[in-house]
């Protein structure tokens, strides 16, 4: 084989690597009722789901640092599921559940 075959199918590997590692990554999550943090959401009106802002400020009551997103949940966690990043005060990066059964 010459130089540049051998390139491409190193390359082809690694990305397959790659594509591999993340498939697998993304499928070990903590779940819900085994998590490390985790704050209840109360709602003003329950039968409407909950908003961008009434997740930040349930989670702003308990933790303080900076507030990277805010995501759906496992719609089996319950339809009011959210899952924040957060960086704390030391610069630890926190998933927080809010309102996951």
């Amino acid at each position: 084989m010459d130089i540049p075959k051998i390139l491409l199918s190193c390359r082809k590997a690694s990305i397959a690597a790659v594509l591999l590692t993340g498939a697998f990554a993304g499928s070990v999550n903590a779940t819900p009722t085994n998590a490390k943090h985790s704050v209840p959401l109360h709602k003003a009106d329950q039968s409407k789901p909950a908003t961008k802002l009434e997740i930040i400020s349930a989670v702003k009551k308990v933790y303080s640092g900076r507030i990277l997103s805010v995501r759906k949940g496992y719609k089996a966690y319950g339809t009011d599921c959210h899952n924040v990043r957060l960086i704390d005060k030391s610069g630890e990066l926190l998933v927080i559940h809010v309102g996951c059964s």
